[in-house]
């Protein structure tokens, strides 16, 4: 009888205990929203369903089922009174054990996301595919939003990054970049709008053979060509005076109308025209160009637009060629020996590149001495073979302190005269001598030198100066040591000069100045040549002067220099330079004022802007380097110059094919299941398939047709809500559980319920 009540008691407090937890867990349940969750319109679903939500470990319940079962059983083998009751009050256990419980979740549904890549390269700004492109965008756009739960992401690519347009159509690279956040099944599709120039693949995850349909819109029209010139060999380098190679041809893309006839091509040398051609498309022409001087020398190729082609841009073709010189031959002919002479000859010798010829007079025809003539040299200088035979292949002829006293023949005169007017350089260092009879310029030279003998030579002392012109000329600008313009300078910084030549009528640039202001350094321009003079013989006192030295070598080198047509040092250049993300236009210019330049872009862009002053002599603008191929600046007026600069490779792949295609694009999207269309009929008129939206999950479906491109919805969700609740309630557990207990109790002992006790009948018997 302990027993007995024991165990109910222990079923009584077991199933209190488990109505308590039941109480507990009936409650709603809300898990934290999912991070990163973008949607453009949440859609909300509701789902029932029941479960079993167990207090112990399944195996545990099942292993007490199992041990009550055979309970159960050899009970009912046995046949104890309450058996029955006390088996259902054990099931109520463990069905209250289990926690069947009823389940009404809250979900909202994850947008389905679809990336629209629009195409913003160079070659999408050419006829009218960067109007039609947005329209298609906009247009597409609004179709993909009216269907409920997706997210479009509109990426525009292949444009300028950094300030720069990048070498080529990437647009492909991009895909992964922009879906790398977001899981495959829940990506709807890709569409790229483009004119079908790709120039690059995808790169990471993303593939198309996940399931996610991708789309092409191409830009253009059917039947478009274009006519472009390819430079295909040239050297970097070319030697001045000499033959440069070039390799090139002419390409048609698409049909062009006038295909098979022969093409018209020019060739121009720093924007000067040097031949004309006719060749035909496809073949390739080797052409020959002289290298007339060292710097940057401009090869451009051109050919005349055809009638309807995408773009004439790509219709010319330049390069650079670097002329440098092979070895630089010098005469220096000096009348007697002289400081100056020493210092020449020092300077000369020690560059390896420049190859010296030195004739010098030790005696003249009237000079009475004892030294044998044939003493004064080992062997007879070449007067012939270097003043008649050989004088062209001197890059620069000088004249130290020469007296003419008939030891030159005037015909060797006239041929140095010649000489310079058909392109040479002539540099004249003058002393006492040019003041005398017997001048420089009394002879054949004389014509070319910029500044007649006044017949005066000066004694006093002075510093040179750089006069207010010459801080505009690239010779002497900057020299060490130099005044600024305007600036008052105390004392000189360089070494005194004691004697000058006075001279009159001077003509060319004066760019330095002795005493009195009057000229001691002049440039000057003849015909084809260039002539210098400097109308001193102290110059060799900056070499020798410790306290107070000058820039003598700067000085003589500069000068040697632009007599040798150094374009660095040309008093009116144009120049361009590539700086950071940015065109430097720099007009180099004696005038007062600068001139209007017009920059042409590799699109064919025109800009014309004013240089403002930068410093004397040179005036500067600047614009942004944003695209990638050749760029042109010219300046018109006295001065007409023209420059070019290639930013990033020789030929763009921008502008190597225009044509739009879908052949391009056509693999990628057939692989995935998508579409390749283009965005336009044949009459211009934009026409876009009809967006479908697809099952999820069915990855074997079609996603596009003739006329339909589609786009797979993804089933993916996150969790909002729950709110569970007992299956059965507690009290009817509880309520059930007792009454089991309660009858079998009953069953088995026998008395009646809540105490009552049942009347005893005796039986009847004989009295």
């Amino acid at each position: 009888m302990s027993l007995r009540r024991s165990l109910a008691s222990n079923f009584a407090a077991a199933t209190l205990a488990f109505g308590v937890a039941q109480g507990a867990l009936a409650q709603t349940e809300t898990p934290p929203p999912a991070p990163n969750v973008t949607t453009t319109k949440a859609i909300v679903t509701e789902r029932s369903f029941s479960e079993f939500d167990p207090h112990l470990h399944p195996g545990v319940i099942g292993g007490m089922g199992a041990l009550y079962l055979l309970f159960c059983l050899y009970a009912w083998r046995r046949g104890p009174k309450g058996a029955l009751p006390r088996a259902f009050a054990g099931a109520v256990l463990l069905y209250g054990l289990a926690n069947h419980q009823k389940v009404k979740e809250e979900r909202e549904v994850l947008p389905t996301e679809v990336l629209v890549i629009t195409d913003e390269s160079p070659s999408q700004s050419l006829n009218d595919r960067t109007r039609t492109t947005q329209t298609a965008h906009d247009a597409l756009v609004a179709q993909i939003k009216t269907l409920p739960g997706v997210n479009v992401r509109s990426v525009r690519a292949g444009g300028e990054k950094d300030g720069m347009a990048p070498d080529g159509t990437r647009l492909l690279s991009t895909i992964d970049d922009h879906l790398s956040d977001v899981p495959r099944s829940r990506v709807g599709g890709v569409f790229i709008l483009s004119d079908g120039q790709v120039h690059d693949t995808i790169t990471g995850s993303f593939s198309a053979g996940d399931g996610v349909p991708v789309h092409a819109l191409i830009s253009g029209h059917s039947g478009e060509y274009d006519r472009r010139v390819v430079i295909e060999e040239v050297s970097r380098f070319g030697i001045v005076n000499k033959k440069q190679d070039i390799k090139f041809k002419i390409v048609d893309d698409g049909t062009v109308p006038a295909r098979g006839e022969p093409i018209t091509i020019t060739l121009h040398h720093d924007g000067k025209l040097v031949e004309t051609r006719q060749v035909k498309a496809g073949e390739t022409i080797s052409a020959s160009l002289n290298i007339p001087h060292a710097g940057p020398n401009i090869i451009e190729i051109k050919t005349a637009p055809v009638e309807g082609e995408t773009t004439p841009v790509n219709n010319r073709a330049a390069a650079s060629v670097e002329g440098i010189h092979e070895k630089l031959s010098v005469l220096i002919i000096s009348g007697s020996p002289t400081q100056n002479t020493r210092m020449w000859r020092g300077l000369l010798k020690s560059d390896p590149d420049v190859d010296p010829v030195h004739f010098m007079v030790q005696r003249l025809p009237d000079q009475l001495d004892d030294i044998p003539r044939e003493e004064f040299s080992l062997v007879p200088f070449p007067m012939n073979e270097v003043f008649a035979e050989n004088l062209k292949k001197f890059n620069l002829v000088i004249f130290d302190s020469y007296e003419n006293r008939s030891l030159l023949p005037s015909v060797y005169l006239e041929n140095i005269a010649r000489y310079v007017k058909e392109g040479g350089a002539l540099l004249v260092m003058s002393g006492p001598e040019y003041a005398g009879n017997h001048s420089l310029y009394n002879t054949a030279l004389g014509p070319l030198l910029p500044a007649a003998p006044s017949g005066h030579i000066s004694e006093k002392t002075f510093t040179p100066q750089i006069s207010t012109r010459g801080h505009r000329h690239p010779v002497v600008r900057g020299l060490e040591g130099a005044n600024s313009p305007g600036q008052d300078k105390k004392g000189p910084t360089w070494g005194p000069w004691y004697r000058s030549v006075d001279v009159t009528s001077a003509q060319g640039e004066i760019v330095m100045e002795g005493a009195d202001k009057k000229p001691l350094l002049i440039l000057s321009h003849h015909e084809q040549g260039r002539v210098a003079m400097l109308q001193s013989d102290s110059l060799w006192r900056w070499q020798r002067d410790f306290d107070k030295p000058g820039p003598y070598a700067s000085l003589l080198l500069q000068t040697s220099h632009w007599l040798m047509k150094n374009p660095a040092l040309d008093e009116e250049a144009l120049r361009i330079a590539h700086q950071q993300k940015n065109l430097i236009i720099s007009q180099q210019t004696m005038a007062d004022q600068s001139t209007p330049v017009t920059v042409r872009t590799p699109s064919g862009k025109t800009m014309t802007m004013t240089p403002t002053a930068r410093e004397p002599g040179i005036w500067q603008t600047q614009i942004p380097a944003n695209e990638m191929g050749l760029y042109s600046a010219e300046q018109a007026g006295k001065n007409a110059k023209i420059t070019y600069i290639n930013v990033g490779p020789a030929n763009p792949r921008e502008f190597v094919n225009t044509v739009s295609t879908i052949d391009i694009l056509k693999p990628l999207t057939d692989r995935s299941g998508g579409l390749t269309a283009r965005m336009t009929d044949p009459a211009g008129v934009l026409v876009l398939p009809r967006l479908q939206a697809l099952k999820p999950g069915e990855t074997n479906q079609a996603a596009s047709g003739p006329e339909w491109v589609g786009i797979r919805m993804t089933n993916e969700s996150v969790l909002r809500g729950i709110d569970k609740k007992p299956f059965v309630p507690n009290w009817a557990l509880m309520l059930a559980f007792f009454s089991a207990m309660a009858s079998a109790y009953r069953r088995q002992s026998e008395k009646p319920f809540f105490g009552r006790k049942d009347p005893v009948i005796k039986p009847e018997g004989p009295n």
